[in-house]
């Protein structure tokens, strides 16, 4: 039997510019798996000048949030809604990428009232991609193995190390960097701060996405990196269907992490979308 347990409360910074004029509203940026608020210091800054405030978050399970035993997309969906009550918040929009993504489609899908906007950056409502399946839990099972002996004071010869031993099951270096930021120090021990045995018990089920009988008809707007594989053509009808009013945009050159490899041009589309700047019709566009 599947118990669900409440909502946690999640970590969250806020970023506001009380010299800006902002002519968006409230918007929450929501990480991917293995991230953490921090991911999107940096796009958060320079969007609180468009924004009345953003907001970032931990999910549940990764950085400075709860660790519980259960993790799926409609819960960590009201974890987001429960934040927003706490902060007053009765719309905001919403930018999600990857897991975060799906976190934000789901609210979107089932609590409309509460996504003004809706920014989904570089995955697809895919019920049934599995591709991911076979890697993540070998994936999740190499950082699970990572030893650190006690000879190991600072953190950055804790990450060095673990980066060390993560090599061969890890091979990009790029992703293994991202990993290893989750390894924390307190009381001169270090530790994960993502529940690795919760995500591997739940990652069926975050690599999915689930059923949902109802669409979102609020402006959406898709952003896919052109060398990455986790929006395509075949997604394009779930999309269409689920998001009637949504358009795709690919950044050339931009990888999964979109923001991160295109920066410039993930804040220009996001904010043109945000204020309604002209160029933003439904079907595709091109950056």
């Amino acid at each position: 039997m599947n118990f669900h347990f409440r909502t946690v409360k999640l970590a969250y910074s806020t970023f506001q510019d009380i010299n800006a004029e902002p002519k968006g509203p409230a918007l929450i940026l929501m990480h991917g798996m293995f991230g953490n608020k921090k991911n999107f210091n940096s796009i958060a800054k320079v969007l609180s000048k468009t924004c009345q405030k953003v907001i970032t978050l931990d999910a549940r399970n990764h950085g400075d949030s709860p660790h519980v035993h259960e993790m799926d997309y409609f819960l960590m969906s009201e974890d987001v809604e429960e934040l927003m009550q706490d902060l007053g918040l009765k719309r905001a929009a919403i930018l999600g990428h990857s897991m975060g993504g799906k976190v934000a489609m789901v609210l979107a899908l089932t609590k409309p009232h509460l996504v003004s906007k809706l920014i989904i950056s570089d995955i697809a409502p895919d019920v049934t991609r599995t591709a991911g399946l076979k890697g993540f839990p070998a994936f999740i099972n190499a950082m699970q193995s990572v030893k650190l002996g006690s000879n190991i004071q600072k953190i950055s010869e804790a990450r060095r190390e673990a980066s060390r031993q993560l090599a061969e099951r890890i091979p990009e270096k790029g992703l293994r960097d991202f990993v290893i930021t989750n390894i924390e120090q307190r009381n001169d021990q270090f530790y994960w701060r993502v529940n690795l045995d919760c995500i591997l018990e739940s990652i069926e089920h975050l690599m999915g996405f689930p059923s949902i009988e109802s669409c979102f008809q609020g402006d959406t707007l898709f952003i896919r990196g052109s060398l990455s594989d986790c929006i395509l053509e075949s997604h394009e009808a779930d999309i269409s269907f689920l998001f009637p009013e949504s358009r795709l945009m690919t950044i050339h050159g931009a990888g999964h992490w979109v923001h991160a490899d295109k920066p410039h041009e993930f804040l220009k589309a996001v904010k043109g979308f945000i204020v309604d700047e002209t160029g933003f019709g439904l079907g595709h566009l091109e950056v």
